[in-house]
């Protein structure tokens, strides 16, 4: 399984998460909302959600940002690295520049829009962390992995 690297984001492991992909069949307008996803699909503890259904709920209707070689210092616009990042310096794992550029340039042409949805900061940790958008006419999906937070 594909775990996530985070040099753009403000996790401290530097470790990685595991990546799962989901695709959930969606007939309505609009993204699921942050209490549909952890409620409704997922089933999720309410005390993981809802003290911050109104928190972290980032929605871009514009290219989702990607970094290769550089940092950015403003973690408040979503990123694809914060999801699908590269592995940190001296981890084992082959890295391969181009195809990283590749897989990103063509992941950020789907996720538009998209919304981003984060909970369980003091309950869970690793914190879970959804990136989802509209696949297909009927179908929303995206990435579920988690962000450690000390």
């Amino acid at each position: 399984m594909p775990t996530a690297g985070y040099e753009c984001s403000s996790n401290e492991s530097g470790n990685g998460h595991d990546i799962a992909v989901f695709l959930i069949p969606w007939n309505e307008d609009d993204l699921p909302g942050k209490s549909t996803l952890f409620n409704d699909i997922f089933h999720f503890h309410p005390a993981v959600w809802e003290k911050e259904l109104s928190c972290n709920n980032e929605v871009s209707e514009e290219e989702v940002l990607f970094h290769i070689d550089t940092g950015h210092t403003d973690q408040s616009k979503m990123c694809l690295n914060t999801t699908f990042g590269r592995f940190p310096e001296g981890r084992s794992s082959p890295y391969d520049k181009e195809k990283e550029i590749e897989f990103c340039s063509w992941l950020q042409k789907i996720m538009v829009p998209s919304r981003r949805y984060r909970s369980g900061d003091g309950i869970l940790n690793p914190v879970v962390h959804f990136l989802i958008t509209t696949l297909a006419p009927g179908w929303v999906g995206g990435a579920l992995t988690g962000e450690t937070w000390t």
